[in-house]
Formats: structure tokens, C-alpha cells, sequence
């Protein structure tokens, strides 16, 4: 049987090899495909002139160019307002058995006191964290029964919760919801474990870049002395300082209906929702707010350079950031943001083509404009080969001059108008979507057409509107913010002549970058 086998195995492999060497090679410009011997007989070619297939006709057209203009048809939601007084948007959506609701409170970080930073977002962390009728496991219990997602965000100048729930379960995903918002316990060994874990998020912060680089932005952009100003959820010392009480005061005093918005959008009708609120909402009452006292914001007369050095990076986040003369409400805002598709808002701006594609300093340079309700920035950003630090910050200055010297050509416009409106139907794809979207254009006051005729606004805007909004991106005067390795680079970043340099060392417990190692 081995000897049999044996053999077998052996006719098998030369019969394997025969084959192979059978094969002629491939001439180097065969005039027709060689056809294997090994291969079956070939079905007979068409008659000359016939189609191969019954639709190569079809297969040979070029297809048709997307229209020029894109449209998009944003819904206007219904308008309505609860007994307590709160204003209510909804957009009526029966497509599928989910439900929206977003509620926004008109205050934020704006709101906590320098000492307290982070306390607008502890207070958030804690909403759902257990209330005074149902424990933290209890309340986690009956949302996981529901199938409800609930989660809220603290913002500069706004708080929001936000709800999903399935259409059938909607009225008791709203009591849990009202529970959440009205009643939250903040009890102290609750407090004292969420405290914990964000201490832990400030120290793992120290590792992550472009956070630090966030940071720092926002204290050039808005001053030490501002709430805006501090590091994005507090410090280690100030959040060990913030007391179940400290949580309490800050809930009572901003969470109130005469400070806030309610989106919804879903399988529900207007008046439905309207009741439903209505009966859970009963005993939120309003309450006069008081007024904020903020500092003036600083002035940024000349550019400054501030290098956090990390060392032993393979990268710098590289950031231009600096404020702009607009809010949301003022019509250069959507100009700005629509020929910022142009400078950094497209894989295919000029930010990204010059520093990935030509000089392949990055793997991705973008800019951003945000136009809030009381305040407007504009940053250009980017994770920058370490090596490469300073000769990325001077195509970051060309690029930037460029932009605000000159806007944008005509076919860089009629570009970046067709991306803006293609990406709306992304912005308000899902029931989640629309509620955000919809808050956020109640809260900055734009109307509740505002989706709607967006299109037609965007499509309104000419080139002499581009090349006047332009002219705002002072970025000769911005700050520069650089995080990296500072040994190999803060030395080059300095000939550059920008302005008075700052390189400063990374904290050692946390929070913003700590003391200056040198002043240049």
C-alpha cells in the first residue's frame, strides 16, 4: 500500500511539472491571447460588428455629469412652547419607531467660576449618575431596559441633554429623561468616583497633543482670567476643590425652563410630544437666572509663539488660531465657513494638497471656523513630521496670506459651495442629527427656516463676498501654538521672526502646560 501510494504521489508531481513545462512563455507582444492547453475549448467570437453583451452599448456611454447645483430639502419643524414656558422644536419624522429629544440649557462652561473649572462638566458626568428616587444602579438598570440611549456634553455657552428612544417606550424614556434633568442626587461617594476618573483623563491628557494644543489655544484666545480660558475640563486642583454642593448650586441655578430649549425629532407627533413633556415638566419652574460676569476678552494686537515641548515625539501638532469680528447670526459667518472649504475643510484644500500631497510634511492639515452665539475663532491645525516643524509653520503663514489676500478663485467657490451643500444631508441624516442640528440653530437664534434656506444662501454668495470675508483672517497677529519635540525644533520656529517665543514644559500633575523653561 506505501509503495503504491508512493507512486501515485510521484506520477501526481510529475505529471504537475509536465504540464508546466508545457506551457509556452508568453510572446512579449502576443497578437492574440495565448490560450493554455490545459484550457477548455473557448466559446466562438462574435460575429465582427455584433455586440459582445446585450447592453455593451449601454456599458460603453460615458454617464451623465451630477447636476451642477446640488439640492437638498431641510424640513421646518413645528413650533411650540410648554406651560413652563420653554420653546419646543419638532421635527416630525414617522420613517422608522425612534425618537430624538435634545434639551439645551443656555449656560456652560461660561457659567462656573475660574476656581471650579471643570464644574459645568462634572455636573453633566453626574446627570445620569443616579437620582433622588432611583441609585446610580437602578437608574442604569431602567435605561438599559428601555433600549435608551441618554448622555449630555457641557459646551462653552451651553449644556445638553440628549435622549433616543424607541417609539413604543417613548413615555417612560421621558420620565426617566425628566428624572435625570430635574431630580440628579450628585451623592458624595458618586461625585467623589466620577472625580476620580476624570483626574485620571487630565493625567492621561499630558500624552495626547493635540489636547494640550487645544488648551493652549483656549488660553491665548480668551484669556487666564476667563472661564473659556482654563483647560478643557478643569485641573486636578480645581476639580478636587468642586463639592456635591458646588454640583447642587450650579443645577438649581441654570437648569431652569426659562433657560432652555427642547428639540425633537421622530415617530411623534407635535402635539404629542407637547403633552407628554408637558405632564412630566409640570414642576420645573422658572426662576431669574443671574447675570454672567465675564472678563473681556483679550486683545490680540501682536503675534505671539508658544512651543510646549514634548519630547521624543514623532510628530508637533502645528496650530494658527485666532478670533474673528463675527457670531453665528452675522452673514459673513456662513461666507467664512463656505470658502474654508477651499483653505482646509476638503482633503483636497490648498492647506492639505500643499503640506501632505506636495511637501508630505502631514498626513492631514485642516482649518476650522467656528461661529458660536456670542464668539467666532478660526483655526489651521495639523500633526506635522517633527523634523519638518518649521518649514510646515512657513507653508501654514503662505497659505493663510494667500487665502486672506486674495479668497478664492471662481472654481474653487463654485466648489466648495457644491461640498458645503453635500454635506447636509449627512449634518441631518439620523432623528439624533436633526434634534442637535435644530438646538443648535434655535439657540444662535438663526430661525427655524434656517436649514431650509441654507442652499439658497450658500448659492447667493459671490466671489467680491469671498475676497471681502477673506480680509477678516488677520493671521499675521494670530497666536502660534506649537507641541513637540522643542530641542531639535524651538530653535528653527525662533528664526522664523514671528514673534516673542514662550517654550514651556508639559504639567506634571495635569491641566495646562506648566512653567516656562526659557522666554526667547
Amino acid at each position: 500500500m506505501k509503495k503504491t501510494l508512493a507512486a501515485l504521489i510521484a506520477a501526481l508531481t510529475l505529471g504537475c511539472a509536465t504540464t508546466e513545462s508545457a506551457v509556452p512563455p508568453a510572446p512579449e507582444k502576443p497578437s492574440a491571447p495565448a490560450t493554455p492547453p490545459s484550457a477548455p475549448p473557448s466559446t466562438p467570437a462574435p460575429a465582427p460588428g455584433s455586440p459582445p453583451t446585450p447592453d455593451a452599448d449601454f456599458r460603453a456611454q460615458k454617464p451623465a455629469p451630477l447636476p451642477g447645483t446640488p439640492t437638498f430639502n431641510a424640513p421646518v419643524p413645528v413650533m411650540k412652547k410648554l406651560k413652563n414656558g420653554t420653546e419646543v422644536w419638532v421635527i416630525e419624522n414617522p420613517a422608522i419607531p425612534v425618537v430624538a429629544v435634545e434639551v439645551l440649557i443656555k449656560s456652560g462652561v461660561n457659567a462656573e467660576p475660574i476656581a471650579k473649572a471643570g464644574l459645568a462638566d462634572l455636573v453633566v458626568s453626574l446627570l445620569d449618575e443616579g437620582t433622588k428616587t432611583r441609585p446610580s444602579a437602578k437608574l442604569a438598570e431602567a435605561i438599559e431596559d428601555l433600549a435608551l440611549e441618554l448622555n449630555a456634553n457641557a459646551g462653552r455657552e451651553d449644556i445638553r441633554l440628549h435622549m433616543n428612544s424607541l417609539t413604543e417606550t417613548l413615555p417612560q424614556a421621558l420620565d426617566l429623561m425628566a428624572d435625570v434633568l430635574l431630580n440628579p442626587a450628585f451623592k458624595p461617594e458618586d461625585v467623589d468616583r466620577v472625580k476620580a476618573l476624570k483626574i485620571t483623563a487630565l493625567e492621561q491628557k499630558k500624552g495626547t497633543p493635540y489636547a494640550l494644543a487645544a488648551d493652549e489655544a483656549s488660553r491665548l484666545l480668551f484669556g487666564a482670567k476667563h472661564p473659556w480660558g482654563q483647560p478643557d475640563g478643569g485641573t486636578p486642583q480645581t476639580l478636587r476643590s468642586i463639592t456635591p454642593g458646588d454640583l447642587q448650586k450650579f443645577h438649581q441655578t441654570w437648569f431652569r425652563p426659562n433657560n432652555a430649549f427642547i428639540a425633537v425629532s421622530g415617530d411623534v407627533k407635535a402635539d404629542q410630544i407637547v403633552k407628554l413633556l408637558d405632564e412630566r415638566l409640570a414642576s420645573w419652574k422658572a426662576k431669574p437666572l443671574p447675570a454672567l460676569n465675564l472678563p473681556p476678552l483679550p486683545e490680540l494686537k501682536a503675534r505671539t509663539v508658544t512651543f510646549v515641548d514634548k519630547p521624543n515625539t514623532t510628530q508637533s501638532q502645528v496650530w494658527v488660531s485666532g478670533r474673528l469680528p463675527l457670531t453665528a447670526k452675522d452673514p459673513d459667518a456662513l461666507t467664512l465657513r463656505t470658502i474654508n472649504f477651499a483653505l482646509g475643510g476638503l482633503f483636497t484644500s490648498r492647506l492639505n494638497m500643499n503640506l501632505r500631497e506636495n511637501k508630505g510634511y502631514s498626513y492631514g492639515v485642516f482649518s476650522r471656523v467656528e461661529a458660536a452665539r456670542t464668539f467666532g475663532t478660526m483655526t489651521a491645525m495639523g500633526g506635522i513630521v517633527a523634523k519638518n516643524t518649521a518649514e510646515a509653520l512657513k507653508e501654514y503663514e503662505d497659505e493663510l496670506a494667500r487665502f486672506a489676500s486674495g479668497g478664492v478663485t471662481e472654481e474653487e467657490l463654485a466648489r466648495s459651495k457644491n461640498a458645503y451643500v453635500r454635506t447636509m444631508p449627512s449634518r441631518l441624516e439620523t432623528n439624533d442629527a436633526m434634534a442637535s442640528a435644530y438646538a443648535t440653530a434655535a439657540f444662535y437664534e438663526l430661525g427655524a427656516d434656517y436649514y431650509k434656506t441654507l442652499p439658497e444662501k450658500i448659492a447667493a454668495i459671490t466671489p467680491a463676498d469671498a475676497a471681502r470675508v477673506a480680509k477678516i483672517v488677520t493671521a499675521d497677529r494670530w497666536p502660534v501654538i506649537v507641541v513637540g519635540p522643542a530641542e531639535e525644533n524651538a530653535e528653527k520656529v525662533k528664526k522664523m521672526e514671528l514673534g516673542p517665543m514662550e517654550v514651556k514644559t508639559i504639567p506634571s500633575s495635569g491641566g495646562a502646560p506648566g512653567a516656562p523653561v526659557g522666554v526667547k
